[in-house]
């Protein structure tokens, strides 16, 4: 998706999401986009012209795993954790905690349920923060990645809050409504959008050590 001129996004009505809930339905995002408006045309090197209107375009380069635009596949999301672990030079065993991408949709949800229990035959604890800050758009895996770095570096874990009923497709320890502490070695953080654009970061603590 290419916008131009500048964006602005708010999430409103956070506590009617649902995530991994059986009565589920999403994230309750608004968008709000103000862009730059012109009242003649750009015309370089020609004696009345009066700049150029402002523009964006962007190629994507890479395979699409899903089934179709919005219909996220397990196996692609699967493939991608094992990519962050290889990367990583972790092995599944030494993750201790998932931010899931847990966008609170009935197939999403379900969907990264299976590509988690495909990865790791035991699941770590696994939650989304998408719960308390809503969809961020293309600011929600930074913002999910900052929350699991913070989880390693203070030993808790945040919670899927809004959770009343635990919804049987989706067999995962979700950390429902209460922080944990827990302090654990590496942890993930997944991101995965329409179209099967699946991202995955790995983080590790770092030794404790005497830095003096």
């Amino acid at each position: 998706m290419v916008v131009t001129g500048i964006g602005v996004v708010s999430a409103l009505g956070v506590d009617r999401e649902r995530f991994w809930r059986r009565s589920r339905w999403g994230c309750c995002g608004v968008g709000r986009v103000c862009g730059w408006c012109r009242r003649s045309r750009a015309g370089p090197f020609s004696q009345d012209r009066r700049g150029l209107s402002l523009g964006a375009a962007m190629f994507v380069l890479e395979s699409w795993d899903a089934a179709r635009i919005t219909m996220p596949s397990a196996d692609g999301a699967a493939r991608a954790m094992r990519a962050a672990l290889r990367d990583a030079g972790l092995a599944a065993e030494q993750i201790g905690y998932i931010n899931a991408d847990g966008t609170g949709t009935a197939v999403n949800d379900t969907t990264e349920t299976r590509a988690i229990r495909e990865v790791f035959p035991v699941p770590p604890p696994v939650s989304s923060t998408k719960s308390m800050h809503g969809h961020a758009l293309g600011a929600a895996g930074a913002l999910e990645a900052a929350a699991t770095v913070l989880a390693l570096d203070r030993g808790v874990h945040p919670p899927k809050v809004n959770f009343r009923a635990a919804d049987a497709q989706c067999e995962l320890d979700v950390i429902p409504n209460t922080a944990r502490t827990l302090r654990v070695e590496a942890a993930l953080s997944n991101s995965f959008a329409f179209g099967g654009l699946n991202a995955v970061l790995a983080f590790a603590r770092v030794p404790d050590r005497d830095w003096a």
